[in-house]
């Protein structure tokens, strides 16, 4: 959405500028009007403008006489941030005298000032023009890469308590940011075997594939990681197979409730699932297998936790995990993710989301990965008993796993 301002007390005059900007492309919702400054500074509160259309011979409040004074005291307010500014500011005015004051005023600036004193159409046509150069700069400016911050990691979690609490407790100058939207999230430092990381993070405000989809789409818009992973707990599969707090890597990840229920006859109704997962990329996989088989390291990383710790030796493991909407604590559902994929280990609500928005996101994509950890298996004898423990092992192996990669990728 392009938004536009206009700034003139002649209804004639403003709408003549209307009929343009609607010509243009523009809606109605995309433009405001007001006949004075102080109306419109006090809108710049609450919404900001791409650019405003300034009459320069304007009144300072609805009650006051217009002057010149008024609009060139109203620019250099916001040139000196003492006003809420918008991207650009085009003059205009009907009085050729107040061009030729005004004029070198405005290219000191940078901005436009455009005469309509003329009978012709002239002044219709460089509106248009420098509205148009200025949403193609803005366009441009909006799509463009450069344009966001760069970071080394961005690491977001399904629960603030305990995934994200555990997390930043490996991290230092934690710094709240809140924007003008739901999403709340920290700025800091985390710092690893000589690994220095510049990291945002955050947490989803609800369980569920969708929000972690979002939270990731709106930062990855807002920030440009080299990495950018998801952590926290997850229920294993298989007690056989994986203990508790392993850690589980995810090689590749699905929605197991896509698909479609079919019903041949009287039969039962017959589910088709639709797998479409999202692998691992290979290069990070190779890394992942080649890291788990560190039982040193990973024993090293279990002392680091301070409380009770189950009795079972740490590992990591490189597997599938499937996602679904819902959580489990049915042992039929589980045979039915199994039947998906046998090598399934782990099912949690979030990570496929997670994985689907980073991997949609603009080029180049960050190195991404989901790293959680089993606190508990799906059945009816889940419990909490592991949850702060294993969100620390995820968060711990997660941040240990990077440092190991920066080392194979710098080749050290």
């Amino acid at each position: 959405m392009f938004k536009v301002c206009i700034v003139d007390d002649d209804a004639n005059n403003t709408r003549q500028i209307v009929r343009l900007l609607q010509n243009s492309g523009l809606t109605s919702h995309e433009i405001k009007i007001f006949s004075n400054i102080t109306d419109c500074r006090i809108e710049l509160q609450k919404t900001c403008f791409d650019v405003i259309i300034l009459d320069l011979h304007i009144p300072l409040r609805s009650d006051a006489d217009a002057s010149v004074q008024a609009s060139i005291g109203f620019i250099n307010s916001m040139h000196d941030g003492s006003c809420p500014s918008p991207v650009s500011i085009i003059g205009i005015t009907t009085f050729a005298d107040l061009y030729a004051d005004q004029i070198n005023f405005f290219e000191e600036r940078l901005l436009a000032l455009i005469d309509r004193s003329g009978m012709d159409n002239q002044w219709e046509r460089a509106l248009i023009l420098n509205l148009k150069r200025l949403k193609s700069a803005i366009d441009k400016y909006v799509n463009s890469p450069d344009r966001l911050e760069k970071i080394d990691l961005l690491a977001i979690t399904a629960l603030f308590v305990p995934e994200l609490q555990e997390f930043m407790k490996l991290g230092t100058d934690w710094v709240q940011v809140a924007h003008d939207d739901t999403i709340v999230y920290y700025k800091g430092y985390i710092q690893r075997k000589n690994v220095k990381l510049r990291t945002v993070v955050s947490s989803a405000s609800q369980m569920g594939m969708s929000a972690a989809a979002v939270l990731a789409t709106k930062l990855l818009e807002r920030f440009s990681p080299r990495y950018a992973i998801m952590t926290g707990i997850c229920a294993g599969v298989i007690e056989d197979n994986a203990g508790y707090g392993d850690g589980l890597l995810v090689s590749q990840s699905w929605d197991y409730g896509s698909g479609k229920w079919s019903r041949v006859a009287e039969s039962k109704p017959v589910f088709k699932p639709d797998n479409n997962s999202i692998p691992l990329d290979g290069r990070v996989k190779a890394l992942g297998h080649a890291y788990a088989h560190d039982d040193v390291n990973l024993q090293s990383i279990k002392r680091e936790w301070k409380g009770v710790s189950p009795k079972t030796q740490l590992l990591l493991h490189v597997a599938p995990l499937a996602s679904g909407a819902s959580v489990v604590e049915d042992d039929h559902i589980i045979q039915e993710v199994i039947q998906q994929n046998r090598k399934a280990l782990g099912i949690d609500m979030e990570a496929y989301g997670f994985l689907y928005a980073v991997s949609q996101s603009r080029r180049p994509l960050p190195i991404y990965f989901c790293l959680k950890s089993i606190s508990d298996f799906a059945n009816s004898e889940k419990d909490d008993d592991w949850q702060m423990y294993s969100s620390f092992i995820s968060a711990t192996i997660s941040i240990d796993f990077i440092a190991y990669c920066e080392k194979a990728i710098n080749g050290q």
